[in-house]
């Protein structure tokens, strides 16, 4: 199947590729292909609170 695609700004951005869970809303729970500012960004797990835990990160390429 087909994981849904979440949009998250780039404070968002920040927080999620160094391991912090971040709220969202309008999602379901479940898995989800994570995006930052149109670049992917890995995989988190949505919880029915809207909380959005990362589960696979992406690394940045050329970024401390």
């Amino acid at each position: 199947g087909h994981l849904p695609v979440v949009e998250i700004d780039d404070d968002q951005r920040r927080r999620f590729s160094h391991g912090q869970s971040i709220g969202v809303s309008g999602f379901a729970p479940g898995e989800g292909r994570v995006y930052g500012v149109g670049r992917f960004l890995g995989l988190g797990r949505i919880e029915a609170d809207g909380l959005l835990i990362p589960v696979r990160l992406v690394a940045e390429c050329g970024k401390a």
